[in-house]
């Protein structure tokens, strides 16, 4: 990455700018059209640590949560603890160690621990744990674990790494293991159906990134097994008994609830498979390399959407906006649990009727940086393979932003394992300033 950056390599070198500068990242508008500022300044506001985290459903605060004082004026106040949490200094304590390995400027660097650190002394009460609280932890868990494993060797680290982990156990990962443990088989035992989905996928990836910064291979190798219990329900459509209703493979457990979910869901199986692959095991093969389909199948379907070309879908997909109306007094929810769409009566709030037309309908479509550049730079860099709907949708969509746990992946691998696969290449044409740059991305 280093090389590329210095080098004005594309997609490094725009990545990069739009690191620091925000530039051309889509916004996230809130109420009041406020959104989250995108840039990486090296004056950062925060952080926004908080003493307590409790946090309901849809990531709305209970009573118990106090906002910061200097939380902006404009934010919406009742998402407080989300917004502080993961969105403004989980995001940014990774986007400042990033931007410090691409600039060198040690402001930036210095910033991500103050951010780090500022948690790990003020929080003390974590919920709700039946609600959104494991959710949130694994969250602020996977990408703050990424920022202290990226500096973990420079001298101003010293003693963060030890001050995160005390926090960690102490508050965040009984969330997380009550989710794994309790939650999870309760449920399985009940005979809960399509139940994995992008909140295992988010708690594999934090046990194992925290797992390998800690070096406790008994957390980490608990989420290894959760990323694969994960994978193998999660892609399971369009395999042996789940052909049922046109279900193909690629498709997922949440391709029907929404597009945009979904891809939450891959976010973490590819950066939990792209850690994996670093400590020398290989989890991107999982399930008969289940991800490359389902990578394609929803870049292909994010790409009619873009498009606006319903021609360009899968037989039997349709975008819901052609869905037909619900029977009147009712509206349409989708059940994940019977993968159907539902006629809820608006007074009882009970289903009458499901949606049987035989279309599957598509909501929630548009594009989220979960991860694509990794997937491609090894399915295709990596391994050689054709992912030709994932390229397409990148060259389309670049660079990657850093949102919740995962993103910036134009910057820190879009390109790189396709230089290993030069002929005759050596390490000084791979190091050196004299090193041929790869064509411009467009």
């Amino acid at each position: 990455m280093q090389y590329r950056v210095r080098n004005r390599v594309e997609p490094q070198a725009t990545a990069k700018d739009a690191l620091l500068s925000g530039a051309g990242v889509p916004p996230k508008l809130y109420p009041g059209n406020w959104s989250v500022p995108q840039a990486t300044p090296l004056s950062y506001s925060g952080p926004y640590a908080m003493e307590t985290i409790d946090i309901k459903w849809s990531g709305i605060n209970t009573d118990k949560v106090v906002c910061p004082q200097h939380y902006p004026a404009a934010a919406p106040s009742i998402l407080c603890g989300h917004i502080s949490l993961v969105e403004f200094d989980a995001e940014q304590s990774l986007k400042q160690a990033v931007a410090y390995l691409a600039t060198g400027q040690q402001a930036y660097m210095a910033n991500a621990l103050r951010i780090v650190d500022a948690w790990a002394a003020t929080n003390k009460v974590w919920g709700v744990k039946e609600q959104n609280g494991p959710l949130e932890a694994g969250w602020a868990c996977a990408t703050m674990a990424k920022t202290l494993e990226l500096l973990r060797d420079q001298p101003a680290a010293a003693g963060a790494l030890q001050r995160f982990a005390r926090w960690v156990d102490g508050v965040m990962m009984p969330q997380m293991d009550f989710y794994a443990d309790e939650v999870t088989p309760v449920n399985l035992a009940l005979g809960t159906k399509h139940l994995y989905g992008n909140w295992h996928s988010t708690v594999a990836e934090c046990f194992m990134s925290y797992g390998i910064l800690t070096d406790n291979r008994s957390r980490y190798d608990k989420g290894v097994k959760l990323f694969q219990e994960t994978l193998k329900d999660y892609l399971k459509w369009g395999r042996g008994g789940f052909t049922e209703g046109g279900r193909i493979i690629g498709e997922c457990s949440e391709t029907l609830r929404d597009i945009y979910h979904s891809q939450f869901g891959f976010g973490g199986l590819i950066q939990a498979a792209e850690i994996a692959w670093q400590q020398g095991e290989d989890l991107y093969s999982s399930s008969n390399y289940a991800l490359v389909p389902a990578l394609e199948l929803h870049a292909r379907i994010i790409r009619a959407y873009q498009s606006n070309d319903s021609s360009l879908l899968p037989s039997g997909f349709r975008f819901g906006d052609d869905m037909p109306p619900a029977p009147e007094g009712t509206t349409w929810k989708f059940d994940i649990r019977q993968q159907a769409w539902q006629a809820f009566n608006m007074t009882t709030m009970q289903p009458v009727a499901n949606l049987t037309d035989g279309y599957k309908y598509l909501i929630g479509v548009m594009f989220l940086p979960t991860g694509w550049e990794v997937a491609h730079n090894h399915f295709v860099g990596r391994l050689g393979m054709k992912m030709p709907e994932t390229a397409a949708l990148l060259a389309g969509n670049w660079p990657e932003w850093q949102s919740f746990h995962w993103g910036l992946g134009s910057l820190s691998h879009a390109g790189t394992a396709g230089e290993l696969w030069r002929p005759g290449v050596q390490h000084a044409a791979l190091c050196s300033s004299q090193a041929s740059a790869p064509a411009k991305r467009g």
